[in-house]
């Protein structure tokens, strides 16, 4: 259980309104070979006297969840990039990459969708997400010459592990 959010936060109510609402939705979601439809949210329940809120997730979800068919985001740093959707997308998109490529502004323009019309807009929007992705993760980038971003990161100990049995393959 999760005790109840912080002024200016969803309130209880607002929270037991999104939780009816995903336990009564249908999702289809395909990961590889192996698809789910059905409902995200199992059962949830609210303890106003505790100040607690918990919601259990449908069990049939962990199909899709096999040993390396997900990555655990950081949530101390997720956290440091609240109301910035940019700077969000970007840190879960290079959370996934155990050692990021260099990739096209456009590239991350269109991944993104991003709804700015120009490009130099986008690349504005771009540079800010990416200082505050630094300053929240202490991830370094930089846009070269040839507009590629180059994000540089240390692997999490998992990521490490996936570039050293890659090596192994390889060699």
């Amino acid at each position: 259980m999760s005790p109840l959010p912080e002024p200016g936060e969803p309130t209880p109510m607002v929270l037991s309104h999104v939780a009816a609402r995903l336990s009564a939705t249908t999702v289809e979601i395909q990961q590889g070979p192996h698809s789910y439809g059905g409902s995200l949210v199992d059962e949830f329940y609210r303890n106003d006297q505790a100040g607690c809120y918990g919601i259990i997730l449908n069990p049939r979800l962990q199909l899709l969840f096999a040993h390396e068919n997900w990555t655990q985001i950081a949530w101390e740093q997720r956290q440091k990039l609240k109301r910035q959707p940019l700077a969000q997308w970007l840190h879960g998109f290079y959370s996934t990459h155990a050692n990021p490529f260099a990739m096209k502004v456009a590239t991350l323009h269109r991944l993104s969708g991003s709804e700015a019309k120009k490009m130099y807009h986008f690349r504005a929007e771009l540079r800010d997400a990416l200082a505050c992705l630094q300053s929240a993760t202490g991830w370094s980038y930089e846009i070269d010459a040839n507009d590629l971003v180059h994000v540089h990161k240390i692997p999490t100990s998992s990521q490490a592990r996936y570039l050293k049995n890659t090596k192994n393959t390889k060699d």
